[in-house]
């Protein structure tokens, strides 16, 4: 069968033979079930860049099909899991109301403008401090600190770039974000009128309605660490992995926050009746902002390991495993996943 499904794969694959060599080796040595062989090495050729970067971090190709740690449940996650709350996760516009109606305590930066036009974008009612980006992509945005960041011609064109794209997640498998419809949002900048390191960055991991992990993040211009807690603020000899193995630095103690129990409470709240889903806030003058929910926290590359860990040239698995247990998947039928491996 190895023999005969290597040869099918050099013929319906003529130009990609290296690719599935590669696939193909990996997944039969690891994956005695016939079916999740198969369909494990149709996933990731199908996602092949995905499952590059992936074992590029990790030193293997992820199991798309039985996961065990909590990256590869991610990657199983934005593969299977077509959960219909997702793209409001992921829709920096669509989440606003989610957020109000789950968790009105909440603040949120104040939006300014939305459309799918950038030459209809009123500069001149517009007031610094702002910030500019699409509400379907990660980690784009243009901020206006003052009117002498304006750039009419350029802040246009870099939105009909954003628009014209192809959908963001791709090529990294995230299913949520293709269903998104591009639009561009200008919102207040909320960290503009105070020093950097009073804004706080908090990530919240939530298990099915209990946090389990607590990631804290001083907006530090020139020295950016995570230091990382459990519930009770109990620190945790832990550090995030970065590119190439690098442990991003972590602070020796951090005092409680004074509004930790409620954070916690929001967490839950807006992270009800989801098997997991990472809730982010800005903490800032004593002020709690809704910054992201987000059901692919590092599109499941990368994650944490204890910080005193060597990572060269792969970080352990413990952790990633410790918290992959700590996740219980919804069950999806046999049906869902061939049809969702093969098409999408």
């Amino acid at each position: 069968m190895f023999r005969k499904l290597t040869h099918l794969g050099y013929k319906v694959f003529p130009n990609n033979i290296t690719k599935w060599r590669k696939l193909n080796s990996f997944y039969f040595k690891y994956y005695k079930s016939f079916l999740t062989y198969l369909l494990n090495i149709i996933v990731a050729f199908r996602y092949y860049e995905n499952s590059e970067k992936y074992k590029k971090q990790n030193g293997k190709f992820p199991n798309y099909l039985s996961p065990v740690s909590f990256t590869e449940k991610i990657q199983h996650r934005k593969i299977f899991d077509h959960n219909p709350l997702f793209p409001i996760f992921c829709d920096k516009i669509a989440v606003r109301d989610y957020v109000k109606q789950h968790c009105p305590e909440i603040l949120l930066p104040e939006l300014y403008w939305t459309g799918d036009d950038p030459e209809a974008i009123p500069f001149k009612k517009l007031r610094p401090p702002y910030i500019i980006k699409p509400n379907n992509r990660s980690g784009r945005l243009y901020r206006v600190l003052s009117n002498a960041d304006v750039d009419e011609q350029e802040i246009k064109k870099l939105c009909r770039e954003w628009l014209s794209a192809p959908p963001h997640g791709k090529y990294k498998a995230e299913w949520a974000y293709q269903k998104i419809p591009g639009r561009i949002l200008i919102e207040e900048y909320i960290n503009s009128n105070v020093k950097s390191h009073n804004m706080i960055d908090i990530k919240f991991f939530v298990f099915t309605n209990e946090v389990k992990l607590i990631d804290y993040s001083p907006e530090l211009l020139d020295n950016y660490t995570k230091t990382f807690y459990d519930q009770n603020w109990h620190r945790l000899p832990l550090a995030k992995v970065g590119k190439n193995g690098e442990l991003t630095p972590t602070l020796p103690f951090v005092p409680t926050p004074s509004r930790l129990k409620e954070m916690i409470t929001f967490a839950k709240l807006l992270a009800d009746d989801i098997d997991h889903l990472r809730v982010d806030f800005y903490y800032i003058e004593d002020k709690i902002y809704c910054g992201e929910l987000t059901p692919y926290h590092r599109a499941g590359v990368g994650f944490i390991c204890r910080e005193d860990a060597c990572c060269n040239p792969f970080p352990p698995s413990d952790i990633d495993e410790e918290y992959g247990a700590a996740w219980e998947l919804p069950s999806i039928g046999w049906p869902t996943k061939i049809s969702r491996a093969l098409w999408g």
